[in-house]
Formats: C-alpha cells, structure tokens, sequence
C-alpha cells in the first residue's frame, strides 16, 4: 500500500488541481455571473415595465367598464326612444286611415251638398224665370189697366159731355 507521504503528497497534488480549477471556475463564472446580474437587472426593469403596463391596462379596463356602463345606458334609451318611434308610427298610421276616411267621407259630402245646392239653384232659375214671367205680366197688365183707365177715364168725361149737351138742350 501507499505510504503516508504518498498520500499527502496526492492530497496536495489534488488540492492544488482543485484550487487550480476552482479558480479556472470562478474565472469563468465571473462573466457569467455579470450576465446573469445584467439578466436580473433586465428581467427587474421589464417586470417593472410589466407591472406598469399592468397598471395601465388596469386603468384602461376600468375606463372601459364605464364607456361599456354608458353604452348600456345609451342603448336603453336608444331602445326606449326606438319604442316611441315606433309609437307614433302607429299613431301616424292610424291618423293617415282616420284623414283618409275624413277625406272620403268629406268627398261623399261636398257631392251631396252639390247636388243639393245643384237642385235649389235649378229651383231658384226657375223661380225667378216665373218671377220674370209674372214681372211681364203683371206689367203688361198694369200697362193693360192703365190703357183701359185712359179710356174709361175718356169714356168718363165723354160721358160727362153727352150728359152737359143732354141737360142743356
């Protein structure tokens, strides 16, 4: 077997590879050790970002709950108006069939009142074209008695002569 020299002097060989390569390895982890703190620092500043972007969505998704709120409410009133619209479409509709039937029925009138007013102007032409026919004859007669006066009248004082001519002879 091996002696105790041999084997401290072993344990030193392998103390010094060890040292060795620890160092080599703390070499060689020490760039990689400042990526990894600059990894960190990064990751640190981006989950930063993130959680303000977070932030803001947030307020973004807040904001959106109330423009959504008001487009409900807007929507309700749309609808309630919508439902008076349509209302006073049916108001209209029933307004344009009672104008209607007031037109037909006011038509049916202005033809009767027409045919009425028709009759009594026919009536009132042919009255007065009596009136007229009585007017002349009752000039005629007046012209008639007035002749028949004179002459009476004539005949009268004709009288009155014969009747002075016969007391006087």
């Amino acid at each position: 077997m091996l002696e105790q020299k041999d084997l401290q002097a072993i344990a030193e060989l392998i103390d010094v590879r060890v040292s060795k390569a620890e160092e080599r390895f703390t070499k060689s982890i020490g760039p990689v050790e400042g990526k990894l703190d600059a990894l960190e620092g990064r990751f640190d500043a981006l989950e930063g970002r993130f959680d303000a972007l977070e932030g803001r969505f947030d307020v973004l998704e807040g904001r959106f709950d109330v423009l959504e709120g008001r487009f409900d409410v807007l929507e309700g009133r749309f609808d309630t108006l919508e439902a008076k619209v349509d209302a006073h479409d049916e108001k209209f509709r029933v307004l344009e069939e009672k104008i209607s039937e007031v037109e037909r029925n006011l038509s049916n009138e202005l033809a009767r009142t027409e045919d009425i007013l028709n009759r009594r102007i026919e009536k009132l032409e042919n009255d007065v074209e009596e009136l007229k026919q009585y007017y002349k004859n009752n000039k005629l007669e007046n012209s008639n008695m007035s002749i028949i006066l004179k002459t009476l009248e004539e005949h009268h004082r004709r009288l009155e002569v014969l009747e002075k001519k016969n007391n006087i002879a």
